[in-house]
């Protein structure tokens, strides 16, 4: 159980902060496999980003967004 000092720490760390201390964790301690999946993990959104790209209708979004369907009228 953490202290209240321990949970006060905590919620006064940035958002990049808490992300490399749940690396960190995860990879039990060691700051090179923390990295390592940090890399990984960046290297694997990059690629579904890049799959989500390729996905848009780029003319649906030239032409903006239909109105709602009450609308159209």
């Amino acid at each position: 159980m953490a202290t209240a000092a321990q949970v006060q720490t905590i919620a006064d760390l940035s958002e990049a902060e808490l992300h490399a201390l749940a690396y960190l964790e995860a990879a039990e301690g060691d700051a090179e496999r923390a990295l390592a999946f940090a890399v990984e993990d960046l290297l694997r959104a990059e690629d579904d980003l890049a799959v989500a790209r390729r996905a848009i209708s780029h003319g649906y979004v030239r032409a903006g967004a239909m109105p709602a369907p009450a609308d159209r009228a």
